[in-house]
């Protein structure tokens, strides 16, 4: 969740917890996209998910049959405003 949280907020949306599911085996789209990143491991202090660890470009061992998907929404605010 944390690392969807990092990739939603880079691109100016949120994550939302209510949206969370988790699929087992879903076939990616499109296999010949390099993969980017593998085994992310991000903490609260981060705002950039290439900066969080993970394994290097080239050196990981999983491939596309481990993609990951994050569903990102608007953010919107539900407080109350004083007049």
């Amino acid at each position: 969740m944390q690392d969807s949280a990092i990739a939603c907020e880079m691109m100016g949306l949120v994550v939302h917890p209510s949206s969370w599911q988790v699929y087992d085996n879903v076939p990616s789209p499109n296999t010949t996209q390099p993969i980017w990143r593998s085994n992310v491991d991000c903490t609260s202090l981060d705002s950039d998910i290439m900066e969080c660890v993970a394994d290097d470009q080239f050196d990981h061992s999983c491939d596309h049959s481990k993609d990951v998907y994050v569903r990102c929404v608007t953010p919107t605010w539900a407080g109350n405003i004083m007049h």
